[in-house]
């Protein structure tokens, strides 16, 4: 636990040092006070729109309640381009220490593959789920502004079980900047992974009561006041097992040394 916790530690320094602990919640509180404010200023935003008042086509302002702006912001700003900010913040995370020499000289030392994968994982999790907060904050209070207050408890519900989903996200990140040779295939592969699973999420398959992205699902109807539904437990079962066998293989291969060192330049 210690080792696990120095370089915890170091990793949240090295956040603070690169300047990701500020550009990445400054990104997520953008991407939340987007939505409430175009949805506030669409009438407008349309008028100013070239031939819209000549063609005699009126834009009326939706009375959307404060629930519908905030799903309406995890699934159209957090879930797709957030999500691919998160994968990019993140596909380096191991990829750098192969690069300049330090996962190999770590390994030399009395600190296990377990606790270094770990710490890389948690530090991850811990600026997102940061991030994530500031961008829902600030989502919420423009919401209540420009439309109605959220309630509170859903919104943290919501914001809880979408972690949960984005904790199976930065795993698979930091599987893939281990065992990956270059920044661009580390990115394509949570990406791609992410992407197939929300797809077959959006269908009516049977399989989908397996399927780990319903949880993300899962987020946007407790922020509309729905319950979660009974395959909430099974994939949330799913995204737990998926998540402790890749921290499991991660550590496996560090301990055998089967994770090659990149080369720069290398994709």
């Amino acid at each position: 636990m210690t080792a696990f916790n120095t370089l915890f530690k170091n990793e949240l320094r090295q956040s603070v040092t690169d300047k990701k602990i500020v550009w990445l919640p400054l990104v997520m509180a953008l991407l939340g006070i987007s939505q409430p404010l175009v949805l506030a200023f669409l009438p407008e935003i349309m008028a100013q729109v070239g031939g819209i008042e000549s063609a005699g086509i009126i834009i009326q302002k939706i009375n959307y309640s404060g629930a519908e702006v905030l799903n309406s912001t995890l699934s159209s700003q957090f879930d797709q381009l957030g999500l691919f900010i998160i994968i990019v913040a993140f596909a380096n995370v191991v990829l750098a220490d192969k690069k300049n020499g330090m996962l190999d000289y770590l390994l030399t030392k009395p600190v296990s593959g377990t606790a270094y994968i770990l710490s890389k994982w948690a530090a991850a999790c811990l600026i997102t789920a940061v991030s994530l907060a500031v961008g829902f904050g600030l989502s919420c209070y423009y919401t209540a502004i420009y439309f109605s207050s959220p309630s509170v408890q859903r919104t943290a519900a919501g914001l809880a079980v979408y972690l949960l989903w984005l904790m199976l996200v930065l795993g698979v990140t930091v599987f893939a900047s281990t065992v990956c040779r270059g920044q661009a295939v580390a990115t394509i592969i949570p990406l791609g992974a992410a992407v197939l699973l929300q797809l077959i999420a959006g269908l009516e398959l049977k399989l989908n009561r397996y399927n780990p992205a319903g949880v993300s699902r899962q987020a946007a109807n407790l922020l509309l006041g729905d319950r979660l539904s009974p395959d909430f437990k099974v994939q949330a079962a799913v995204l737990v097992m998926c998540l402790c066998g890749l921290m499991g293989a991660l550590c496996y291969l560090l301990a055998g040394r089967y994770v090659s060192t990149g080369k720069e330049g290398e994709t």
